[in-house]
Formats: C-alpha cells, structure tokens, sequence
C-alpha cells in the first residue's frame, strides 16, 4: 500500500515572523550596516520601537557592527579595484560615519596598489589594441573605478605604458 503525500507534507513549520527572526535571515546572506538593517525592516512595516530594540538586540549579540562592517567592506570593495574614494562615497550611502570611515581607510591598502593590482589581472583584455589604444582603455578602466589622475600615471609608469 503505498502511501500519499498531501500537497503540503514537504513544507518546513512555519517561523514566526518576528524582526528578529527577519532580520537575522537578512543578515545571513551578508553583513549590513545599521542604517541597512533599520531601512530594511522599515521597508517590512515594523513599528520605531520594534525596529529599535531589533537593532540593539543585534549589536548586543555583536551580529551589527558599523566597524566590522565598514572594514569587511572596504578589503570587499579594494579586491574589486575600487579607489578610496569611491569606497568613501559607497560607505555614505551605506550609513557609515565620516570618523568610522576615515579611520577604517587609514588601514586599507593604498590606491595605487589597488588600481595596480587590478588592471594587472586584467591586461591581457587590452592586449588585442595598439598601444595608444590600450593606454586609453585602461585610463578609462581605472578612472571608472574612482581613481584620480596621480594614481593612474603611477601605475602607468609602473606598468610601462
């Protein structure tokens, strides 16, 4: 006798819907900030008190943390060939403070390691081009990324181009 499975047999209970709960599932698939986490559980119709004492539970239990945050990001945004100051403006609209930011900075590689790093592993996409050509593209690759005009000659001159 073989035995029959209703439509709903293979579903999991059901977790209540709390901020917390909510939250800590936003939290699972990357660190946020602060500003992320109360705009996000705004944005799911959470009331000032709830939301307040979902994010101070949060950084009680140490999973909010803006330095932690910031730092993460910054190593995150450099192994992509973002400059610093890019990475500034990313950290603004992220919610990050000027101080926290600055300092975070202060420890993170400088920007012509980071640009050299990055077109480094990209040089053979230009190699199909004619020097002048290839000098431009990676000029505009580079100045796409956030980086002034300083660090692009240094790396140029690095690179021999």
């Amino acid at each position: 006798m073989m035995k029959t499975r209703t439509k709903f047999s293979n579903r999991k209970p059901a977790v209540p819907q709390t901020p917390f709960n909510r939250a800590l599932k936003y939290l699972s698939f990357r660190a946020r900030s602060v500003k992320e986490m109360h705009e996000y559980l705004l944005k799911k119709e959470y009331s000032e008190e709830e939301i307040s004492e979902t994010i101070r539970q949060l950084i009680e239990l140490k999973f909010l943390n803006d330095d932690d945050f910031a730092r993460t990001f910054i190593e995150n945004r450099q192994r992509k060939g973002k400059s610093k100051n890019a990475i500034r403006f990313e950290l603004k609209l992220k919610g990050i403070g000027k101080d926290t930011t600055e300092e975070t900075l202060e420890d993170a590689s400088d920007d012509v390691k980071t640009a050299l790093v990055y077109i480094s592993k990209r040089l053979r996409l230009f190699e199909k081009y004619e020097p002048e050509e290839k000098q431009k593209k990676i000029i505009s690759r580079l100045r796409s990324r956030g980086f002034n005009w300083d660090t692009i000659s240094e790396v140029l001159k690095k690179l021999k181009l």
